[in-house]
């Protein structure tokens, strides 16, 4: 006879557990944006190579293995995010500002390389790219504002983890030749 019963509440994970499986996530997506997952050309709208994502590969290319610059950039958002691990509080008004500031920048890189990315790439990869950076941005936008009204460790890790899976992989996007 099983120990579940029907109404039971099963426990949420320990934020440990949450951490390192956000990390886990993490490294995968940075090996999918490179390029590096069998089956992904780079530059794709899965793997858009972003820019700051590539040049942490190119100057690591020459001197490291392939998987240094994924652990190093995991690393990266280990040791930011170490500071959330497990606190509930909500975002900081400077966590909602960086991603307010990475959104401008995102835009002006956007701006400026589109029709550059258009000649190289095609339109379908700048416009997919452009529309998945605008979805990651209004989504820590709703969940930076919702935290500030109800805030979760589990929220607030998963604000942080959009924060750096969007600045990784989709908010400066490989754009053909923009510099």
């Amino acid at each position: 006879m099983s120990s579940f019963r029907i109404g039971t509440t099963l426990r949420t994970p320990s934020a440990g557990f949450q951490f390192s499986l956000a990390a886990v996530l993490m490294a995968c997506l940075l090996s999918l944006a490179l390029g590096l997952v069998p089956g992904t050309a780079a530059p794709s709208i899965l793997a858009p190579m972003s820019l700051p994502a590539t040049l942490v590969a190119l100057f690591l290319a020459d001197a490291l293995p392939w998987f240094v610059p994924i652990l190093l950039l995991t690393a990266l958002f280990l040791y930011f995010g170490r500071t959330i691990h497990g606190d509930p509080s909500p975002p900081s008004t400077r966590l909602l500002w960086v991603h307010r500031g990475a959104g401008i920048l995102s835009a002006a890189w956007f701006a400026v390389g589109w029709r550059l990315g258009v000649q190289y790439e095609g339109t379908t990869f700048v416009l997919a790219t452009a529309v998945l950076s605008l979805c990651f941005f209004l989504a820590l936008e709703w969940l930076g504002t919702s935290l500030r009204r109800k805030s979760t460790s589990t929220g607030r890790l998963v604000y942080v983890w959009l924060l750096f899976a969007w600045t990784i992989a989709y908010a400066f996007p490989w754009l053909g030749e923009t510099f």
